[in-house]
Order: structure tokens, then C-alpha cells, then sequence
């Protein structure tokens, strides 16, 4: 029922088209990229085929995306991603996570490019932003750092802001509150973080 499409793009496709219309497999669980050769496919098959993005599996992910649908943290106000390994190898893995995060409340109509792309690792890596990103308060913001393996996220919502840091092993949550020097803000107060386990044989 379930077929795992882990060789180069090409192969991947090939197969595919094989065997997409065979009624008993179900799914087509595939490695990244994995680009179709019509449109239609995409409309079609949407159903079929899972692509390997693992944060989507994780239990950590898979709980926060129920805090958000609980409205837990109030409105978004900003995700901040700052990235190295280019725009195919680490941006596709954010963009599914936040389409997982929110849904279909993500519109992508508004996009700035803040610095001009370079090529590293064979790939284009650039910094950009997303303004409007699920209402017209807030936005998603993509750093490349081009020099240093970096993963971090940063959201901050009405009642929270999490920081997800150190290549997604801690986790920090900040409560929000009035700043003491200036009442007219309010404040990050930190208020528990935890660690992270991604290694399923630990």
C-alpha cells in the first residue's frame, strides 16, 4: 500500500509514473525534490504522495501545531528562520512546516527579497520576507547565513513567543509582560524551556 521513493529525482519520477494508477498502493512516500511533469498531477495526486519533510512527524511539531489550532498563544505576530545550506536543502523543510503549522490561513502573495542570492553548496541561498503573511499583522522573515550551519525559529504570537534554537535540540518559552523601564512595551519574560530528542535510538 505505501511505496518509499528514496533514489535520485528522475528515478523517483520514472517510478512513479508507473505505478501511480495501480489502485492498491495508497501512498508514494518520497525524498526531496520531487517536481511532477504536469499540473494536473498535483491536483490529482495531492492525496498520494507524502514528501519525507520529518518535522511533521515529530511529536514536538505535531503538538505545537495543536497549541496553534487551540489558539494557546493568540495572534501571530512574526516567525523569524535564519538558515544556512541554501533554499532547497533547508528553506523547502520550513515552508512545508509552516503550510503544516497553519494550514491553509498561509498566503504567500507579498514576498521581498532582502539580499541578492549567492551560490553556495551548488544552491541559491538568499534572505527573504513574507509580509502579509497571515494577516496583514504579521510576517515570516528567512535569514541565509551563508558561512555557519545555523537552524533557529523564532515565533512570536499575542501571549507567547517559543525560540526553538541550537539545531532544534532546546525549545524556550517567554511569557509577555510590561516592561519594567518602559510601560508603554512589553517585555519577553522567560518561563521554562525544554530539550529535544530528534535520535529515535536514544
Amino acid at each position: 500500500e505505501i511505496i518509499v521513493l528514496a533514489c535520485d529525482e528522475k528515478t523517483n519520477l520514472e517510478i512513479f509514473y508507473k505505478l501511480k494508477s495501480i489502485s492498491k498502493v495508497k501512498y508514494f512516500f518520497v525524498e526531496k525534490p520531487f517536481r511532477l511533469t504536469n499540473i494536473s498531477d498535483y491536483k490529482n495526486y495531492n492525496s498520494k504522495i507524502i514528501i519525507n519533510y520529518i518535522r511533521k512527524f515529530n511529536p514536538f511539531y505535531m503538538d505545537f501545531k495543536q497549541d496553534i489550532s487551540n489558539n494557546e498563544f493568540g495572534e501571530l505576530k512574526s516567525i523569524d528562520i535564519k538558515y544556512s545550506k541554501g533554499i532547497d536543502n533547508t528553506v523547502s523543510h520550513f515552508v512545508d512546516l509552516l503550510y503544516y503549522l497553519f494550514g491553509n490561513k498561509i498566503k504567500f502573495d507579498d514576498v521581498l527579497l532582502l539580499n541578492k542570492p549567492i551560490n553556495i553548496h551548488r544552491e541559491t541561498s538568499c534572505s527573504i520576507v513574507v509580509r502579509d503573511f497571515l494577516n496583514l499583522n504579521s510576517y515570516v522573515c528567512f535569514h541565509a547565513i551563508h558561512d555557519l550551519y545555523a537552524i533557529e525559529l523564532d515565533f512570536i504570537f499575542d501571549n507567547k513567543r517559543i525560540r526553538i534554537i541550537n539545531y532544534e535540540r532546546e525549545v524556550y518559552y517567554y511569557d509577555i509582560d510590561n516592561d519594567s523601564n518602559f510601560p508603554e512595551y512589553l517585555n519577553f519574560v522567560q518561563s521554562h524551556k525544554i530539550k529535544l530528542n530528534f535520535d529515535k535510538s536514544k
